[in-house]
């Protein structure tokens, strides 16, 4: 599997993969996984991405969530 294009989508990266499958990340996976056009994935290395940037987006939507007012650990 190739990464074929990546483009900004606001705060958000779309990870375009052989033309047919494309995902969403945080700039984080980009560094973390150090993510190129023209560059090769295996399987695995797809579902650690996958699933880091799940984690990544959760993690952001959450410190976006508090940075309004203290919240307690229920409402977060």
């Amino acid at each position: 599997m190739k990464i074929t294009k990546i483009e900004k989508k606001k705060r958000l990266y779309l990870v375009e993969i052989d033309k047919k499958e494309s995902l969403y990340v945080t700039e984080d996976t980009i560094v973390k996984y150090m993510l190129t056009k023209e560059m090769a994935l295996s399987k695995d290395q797809l579902e650690d991405i996958k699933n880091f940037a799940q984690f990544s987006h959760g993690k952001n939507l959450a410190l976006y969530f508090i940075s309004f007012k203290q919240r307690t650990e229920k409402e977060v």
